[in-house]
């Protein structure tokens, strides 16, 4: 009798920052060469991608850290469900609610114009979810919805890519406005994180089975990390292309204590860094 098939790690599986609570959000800063996530206790730890000891930036009180996004001035956009609101996080520590409250935001993307897109989730077992843009000066318009539990967010092209956890899968919808359409059903699985890469091929980190998927231009899916086991790749959540050239993908893991990252084959897409309001 021969035993179980090894589980699918991905190449150059590493951990980059150890020690961490729960990270479920990770984003990259190109002008600080240096990695930011969330913790479950409204931590937002910041480190390289070298290893090292995280430094922790700032705690947002009764917070609990989930999707985030970087401007050019090197301030953060963390959803925090607990208060309801994306919380700008200043590079001095101030702390200060962006945007009108919103029932559980769940992950920010910036467009060119400097628009935050941010998903509220819903409830888990409702189809309740939807989208909603937050204006560079604040002003806060829910855009789209219902969606099953929406979740991670990414911009490609003229499109908005938005998980549904629920679906399960991946859905789209034009920024200009528009209905959604499914781009890609993920059967038995629960989608958390969204990033594109350089060749348009869409990277969907899996909460649960322990799973990242890459959806090619072409529409094939291919699994790059299959950890039945659990033990190398927990429950990655949301992705970020990292490193120069953005030739790293790092993957948070909300069930764990350690942010990890692997070498996908493909530079990432560049993401939007606008100039803040009055900045």
């Amino acid at each position: 009798m021969t035993g179980s098939a090894k589980p699918l790690v991905g190449q150059g599986l590493r951990t980059v920052a150890g020690g961490l609570d729960h990270p479920e959000g990770v984003c990259w800063s190109p002008a600080e060469g240096a990695v930011y996530a969330g913790g479950e206790a409204g931590q937002l730890y910041r480190f390289d991608l070298d290893g090292g000891r995280p430094e922790t930036v700032a705690t947002v009180p009764g917070g609990f850290l989930l999707g985030l996004a970087l401007d050019a001035a090197g301030n953060v956009y963390a959803c925090d469900p607990n208060s309801g609101h994306v919380q700008r996080i200043a590079p001095d520590g101030h702390i200060a609610p962006h945007g009108d409250r919103i029932g559980y935001p769940n992950y920010p993307v910036f467009d060119r114009a400097g628009n935050l897109w941010v998903t509220d989730s819903g409830s888990w077992d409702e189809v309740s979810g939807g989208v909603v843009r937050i204006a560079p000066d604040g002003a806060t318009e829910r855009i789209a919805g219902p969606f099953r539990f929406a979740n991670g967010l990414a911009i490609h092209g003229d499109h908005l890519y938005v998980v549904e956890s629920q679906m399960p899968g991946v859905a789209r919808m034009p920024l200009a406005g528009g209905p959604a359409e499914a781009v890609v059903e993920l059967p038995r699985t629960v989608p958390d994180g969204l990033a594109f890469d350089a060749q348009g091929g869409l990277w969907i980190g899996c909460y649960q089975p322990n799973r990242i998927y890459r959806l090619d231009a072409g529409g094939e899916l291919t699994v790059v990390v299959d950890d039945w086991t659990g033990e190398y790749v927990m429950s990655p959540t949301n992705l970020a292309f990292a490193g120069a050239g953005l030739g790293v993908l790092v993957l948070a893991s909300l069930c764990g204590w350690a942010v990890k990252a692997i070498d996908p084959g493909v530079a990432g897409a560049p993401l939007e860094y606008p100039v803040p309001a009055g900045g």
